[in-house]
């Protein structure tokens, strides 16, 4: 199925709400996410998926990367709630998402280091 029907069959039965708490807007708006990846044999149903806004999608897959059983742990959750869940449930799933800005740094400086490296190359040729 296509990802844009699963989206909206999500947005009809739990609401146009990012399940990690994003701002749903005109530029951030509402992705499919696969709770077990294509990659992985995850296939695009309803039960395999969850809303995420843009932004949250993007900073969940940076976590995914650094972080794999913080992932996995978001996921069951997606899994279990569905994007409704209990006070400390919501607050576990931000203590993991809190990691990302730290990730963001860390992406931002190896990009700087990777850029300076090109230009360096570029001049000894």
């Amino acid at each position: 199925m296509k990802n844009s029907y699963i989206r909206d069959l999500l947005v009809y039965y739990y609401g146009p709400t990012c399940w990690l708490g994003g701002q749903v807007t005109e530029d951030n708006y509402l992705t499919l996410h696969h709770i077990k990846p294509v990659r992985d044999g995850g296939r695009t149903t309803l039960e395999n998926g969850a809303l995420l806004s843009r932004q949250k999608h993007i900073e969940f897959n940076m976590l995914e990367r650094a972080y794999p059983e913080y992932a996995e742990e978001i996921n069951n959750y997606f899994l279990e709630y569905r994007g409704q869940y209990p006070q400390e449930v919501y607050e576990r799933i931000q203590e993991l998402m809190s990691l990302v800005p730290e990730l963001k740094d860390k992406s931002q400086k190896q990009h700087k280091k990777s850029d300076y490296q090109k230009r360096l190359t570029k001049k000894s040729h």
